[in-house]
Formats: structure tokens, C-alpha cells, sequence
């Protein structure tokens, strides 16, 4: 198979001007990566990115969101910026800087304000059969993927699958039908609760989702209003004794996380998506926790490719060959050297898996070259 180009420039800033400095080269990698003929003229782009959880701050920053937008408008699209979840999400993004004063264009939550306008896709996988892909994103004519490369607590990963997977798709559907939930555990099995092994820590509780608030302890025992849940699965992640549970294995977890992003996908017209992977402040846990441990290794740089699956295999990659942090969760887990297992000792899951599965569906290729971009001097 012929490899995807996978356009990057590294973190460092070498001189005291301003070429060398990252949004500089960011530019530079923009044009370098023909990043315009992926912007349909006179359309509309969603630029899609994360904005945070209360307590979470390590997102993309709103100068390097600022960057893009001008590149979708130089290219004569017509860009918005999006994210899903619910309305409390805009509030969250103003906190952390990103306002359409700041970033030059229309910030709106891609699923409406409580998360439910969708639109059903068919998957073409079993797993999941269909899911609900949020309105703004269906009916977007392109998209910039923006994702803050990071850990996360079930997929050991997070970059441009998981920014799609979870991130373009909504909580629940019009008819109140769990959407990205059911990623997380097989169908609609109820979570498990070993009372023998609780502590009652209270984890759970706090970790569960702000729009929902699901799950609390009642009378010594730990209660799921299941008309609430919307099945994120936080509370099993977190658990620190394995007291709560869900039927579910690392590879049907990455088959789901596969199915709905080609589901999202195939809703775009071919080469209207692009994606730009900032590896950067990369913390163990999803922005989406209510917390953001520090950073397991140095600042990288950016990709940009137009292979989803190459620029979260370059990313990995990258992320393997950095000498893990002191004073992070590396250190915590006796871990000191590189390699392709440092984040599964890390977090306890195996990054890659998602990653194959979606190369499995024909979303891309692991096989890539690495193009390196210099400063413009």
C-alpha cells in the first residue's frame, strides 16, 4: 500500500525570532501540507476540537485555533468552531479562552443545547449498527479535525479516531436512545457493583458527568439512575478498587470507537476532512476528565495529515520515542525509558488497538512517511 504523507514540525524554537517560533511554524506547516484544497469554497467547516472539562485546561489553545480558522478563511471556507455535549461545554470553552472574539469565528456545540440533535448513520460494522452523528457536523461540508494528542483511561489514547469517535457524535438521539455510550459498554447491560470491594470513595460520584449526575451513594450502597446515565463509563474507569464493572474487551471497545468514526466520516464528500494532531502538553487522562494530571513527556510538535489513521500512528510513534517525565504519571509507575509500552504500563490499556481497527475498516493506513517542515527563513 502506498504510504500517507504525514506533514510535521517539532516543538522546539531554536532562534529569538519569530519564524521559529511554533505558531510561525504552524503556519508553515499548514501550507506546506496543501492544507486549502481540503476547504470546499463559499462552505461550511467545522473546525473540530475539544473544549474542555471544568478542571481541564491543557486543550488546544485558542491562538493555534485562531491560526486554523484564518487558513479555512484564506482558502474561502467558511469556518465554525464546535465540540459536543451540552450547552455547559460553551461556558467551559470561554473559560479556557475560546470565544469567537478570540478564535474569529461562530463557537456553537455541534449536538444543540442538550446534545440531541443527530442524525442516524448507518456504521456498516455490528457493533454498533448506527449511531448519532451531531447535526452541525452532518451538515458541515468539511472538517478540520483539531485534537490535543493525550492518554485516555479506556482507549490509552486519544487523537484524531477519538476526537471523531466520541466527539462527533451525541449522548442521546431525539427518542432518548443512548448514542456514544454505547462505545463503552456492550449494548444496554447494566454496569456491575461488587459491594464486597466498594469502599465507598465517593470516585464515582464526582467523576460522573456534570449534565447527568447518574450515579451516587445511598444507604451504604452505590445507585445508577439509569434514565440518567448516559453510559460514558467514567465511574468504571476511575473506581480504584474494580468495584464497578461493565462487559466489555479493548478490542470491541476499538471496533466501536472504529465504526463511529467511519460512520462519521462517510458523511463528507472525499478530501474534505483534514486532520492537525498537537502533540503537546500530553497528559495521561482525556480533556474531558475534571482534572489534568502533568505531562508524561516533552513537547513534540504538530501533524498534519490527511490520513486519520497515519497521523494517530505517527503521533504514537512519536510518543514512544520521548523520554517519559519526572514528577508525572510515568514516575509513578517506575517507568523511565521509551518505547512503544510506555503507555500501556502507564494507563493500562493498549493504545494501539483502535488504531488497527480502524485501519481494519479502510479508514487509512499505518504505513506512513514522516515529512519534516523547517522554519520559513
Amino acid at each position: 500500500m502506498k504510504k500517507s504523507k504525514v506533514f510535521y514540525t517539532n516543538a522546539r524554537a531554536l532562534h529569538y525570532r519569530y519564524e521559529y517560533s511554533l505558531p510561525a511554524k504552524y503556519k508553515a506547516l499548514i501550507e506546506a501540507s496543501e492544507f486549502a484544497k481540503y476547504i470546499p469554497p463559499q462552505k461550511r467547516v467545522a473546525v473540530k476540537t475539544h473544549f474542555g472539562s471544568q478542571g481541564s485546561f491543557r486543550v488546544v489553545r485558542p491562538n493555534f485555533l485562531r491560526i486554523t480558522v484564518d487558513a479555512v478563511k484564506a482558502a474561502t471556507g467558511v469556518p465554525f468552531l464546535t465540540d459536543t455535549w451540552s450547552m455547559g461545554k460553551l461556558e467551559i470553552a470561554a473559560r479556557n479562552g475560546i470565544t469567537e472574539l478570540s478564535v474569529g469565528a461562530p463557537v456553537i456545540m455541534a449536538g444543540g443545547i442538550k446534545d440531541r440533535d443527530a442524525v442516524m448513520v448507518k456504521t456498516g460494522g455490528d457493533i454498533l449498527g448506527e449511531i448519532g452523528v451531531a447535526g452541525a457536523i452532518y451538515d458541515a461540508d468539511g472538517m478540520v479535525v483539531v485534537s490535543h494528542a493525550k492518554g485516555h483511561i479506556q482507549s490509552g489514547f486519544g487523537g484524531a479516531i477519538k476526537n471523531i469517535a466520541m466527539g462527533c457524535v451525541v449522548s442521546q438521539n431525539r427518542a432518548g436512545e443512548n448514542q456514544r455510550g454505547r462505545m463503552h459498554a456492550k449494548g444496554e447491560a447494566p454496569f456491575q457493583w461488587d459491594e464486597s470491594c466498594c469502599t465507598l470513595c465517593g470516585q464515582c460520584v464526582e467523576v460522573c458527568s456534570f449534565s447527568s449526575k447518574a450515579i451516587r451513594i445511598e444507604k451504604n450502597k452505590v445507585i445508577i439512575d439509569y434514565a440518567k446515565c448516559c453510559r460514558c463509563g467514567r465511574c468504571v474507569r476511575v473506581c480504584p478498587t474494580g468495584a464497578l464493572s461493565v462487559d466489555l474487551d479493548e478490542r470491541t471497545f476499538g471496533l466501536g470507537m472504529a465504526e463511529s468514526c467511519k460512520a462519521t466520516l462517510s458523511t463528507f464528500e472525499p478530501q474534505r476532512v483534514i486532520y492537525v494532531n498537537f502533540v503537546m502538553e500530553f497528559q495521561p487522562e482525556c480533556d474531558c476528565m475534571p482534572m489534568a494530571d502533568t505531562p508524561l513527556i516533552q513537547d513534540q510538535g504538530i501533524l498534519i495529515s490527511d490520513d486519520i489513521v497515519a497521523i494517530d500512528a505517527a503521533t504514537l510513534d512519536l510518543v514512544a520515542q520521548a523520554a517519559p517525565l519526572r514528577q508525572s504519571r510515568a514516575e509513578d509507575h517506575n517507568v523511565k525509558d521509551t518505547g512503544h509500552d510506555m503507555l500501556k504500563k502507564i494507563i493500562g490499556r493498549d493504545p494501539w488497538i483502535h488504531v488497527r481497527c480502524a485501519e481494519e475498516l479502510g479508514l487509512g493506513t499505518t504505513n506512513y512517511e514522516l515529512i519534516q517542515v523547517e522554519p520559513k527563513k
